[in-house]
Parts: structure tokens; sequence; C-alpha cells
């Protein structure tokens, strides 16, 4: 394994007897997952334990760690998967910016593991980051390049795709790049208690930290149901890990 990354240019780390790829662009990520396809490797996130279905390649988006753009004036940023909320925050706080969701997250925690395992919509912390979170790059399961999302708040051209890979635990495809809507550095007390006022009265599932309304209704195994669906249709060869892998217990159940 670790001779075919390195023959197509990707950096590896030894780690806990792990080998890790250290993709350094989406070119990168594409080949990985190309090669991956090819040999019958799993290719899942590196913090991840997968059952095992075949050889793990674990995977870090820490070298994708750019700030492509800042945009005061647009309230925007683009940044690669790898950048920290600590690195993101120290850059747009220079424009006298912020990412509201940052207040939710540790300073070493990478964006683009924040995005892929975020929590449902019915949660603060799901709420708020898919709110923030305007566009996504990510590579798919036949190598090709997703872009989904646009540049703008509002955009309704169409289906929200980027929404597809929030949340999916890597299951779908691999993120390279995310651009963020950010708040002027003084809205974000105001922005963070109207969240929490909106979500008082919110009952926690117990065991999960997530929030669901005290009286829920409806069928709460939905969005499961559709990821692994999802799953079936964009990764047939099973390049990525099964929902089952990977989601923790106690959203499965």
């Amino acid at each position: 394994m670790r001779d075919r990354l390195t023959a197509i240019g990707v950096e590896i780390r030894d780690e806990a007897g792990r080998a890790i790829a250290l993709p350094a662009s989406a070119r990168e990520v594409a080949a990985i997952v190309d090669l991956a396809r090819d040999e019958g490797w799993v290719v899942t996130p590196h913090r991840a334990e997968p059952g095992g279905r075949g050889p793990v390649l674990h995977l870090s988006p820490e070298r994708l760690c750019e700030i492509e753009e800042v945009a005061p004036a647009d309230l925007m940023a683009v940044v690669g998967s790898g950048v920290t909320v600590a690195a993101l925050e120290e850059r747009v706080a220079a424009d006298g910016m912020c990412w509201p969701p940052s207040s939710l997250c540790a300073p070493d925690d990478m964006l683009g593991d924040i995005i892929a395992r975020l929590p449902g919509g019915w949660t603060m912390e799901g709420n708020l980051a898919r709110r923030y979170l305007l566009a996504l790059e990510a590579v798919l399961a036949d190598g090709s390049l997703l872009q989904a999302g646009a540049r703008t708040v509002k955009c309704v051209t169409g289906y929200d795709l980027k929404q597809l890979l929030v949340g999916s635990w890597g299951t779908l495809g691999v993120l390279t790049s995310l651009t963020l809507r950010l708040e002027a550095a003084p809205n974000r007390e105001s922005v963070l208690e109207r969240y929490r006022r909106d979500f008082e009265g919110m009952a926690p599932v117990a065991g999960s930290g997530q929030s669901v309304p005290a009286d829920p209704s409806g069928d709460t195994d939905g969005a499961l149901l559709l990821l692994e669906r999802l799953k079936r249709e964009l990764d047939p060869d099973g390049v990525f890990p099964d929902v089952t892998d990977l989601m923790p217990g106690e959203v499965r159940s």
C-alpha cells in the first residue's frame, strides 16, 4: 500500500501502527480514491475505526490547510478542509470577522472533520454550522470532484446538494474545500444567543449529546435511511466505509 501511494506522490505518516495518507490537494485525494477503488481498499477518516471489509487506508486532510480567500465585504471565506478552527479565527479576526460555529468547537478541530461529523439540524451545533456553510468541494467514490453550493447566502437555483455530504461521516466522499459564511466579530454573541433561544425547550437524546423536541413526531430514522440509500448509489464499490461502520451507536439506534 505504502509503495503505491508513494508512487503517486502522496505523503504517508505512520501512527499507532497504521499508515495515514496526507494528500495536499484535491487532485491527490482523487488519485488516492482511484487507487483504492482499483485495489479494493476502504478509505476512511483518519480518526475512525471501520469494520473490516478489506484493507483500510486512513486519510487525514491536515495538509489541505490553505486559507484560500477571505472576503469581508462578502462575509465569506474559502478554506481547505484541513484548516483548524484556531487558524480560521486568527485569520478572519484580522479583518474584524468571525465564524460563529467556532465557539462550539475545539481550537484544533479541523473544519472538514467538523462538517463531516455534524449532528442533525435539530441540534444547535448542527443547525448553526449548516447555516454558516455556503459551499463545499468533495471527491466522490468515482474520483470525480463535486462542487456544491454557492458563494452567496441566498441560493435558490436547485437542490442543496452540499447537505448530502454534511454529517455523512466520510461515507459518501472526502471533503477538500469549504466556503464559509462569516459575521462581523461584534455580532458573534448575538448570533449565538439567537440560536440558544431557538433551541430552548429541546430535550437531550439519552447518551447522544444531541437534542430533539421534547415531544418529537415523525420518523427519526429517516435521515439515516436516506444516507444508507445514497451510499449504495454513490459508492457501489465500497470505497468509503459503510454508515454503520462509522457513525456512533447512539446515532444509529
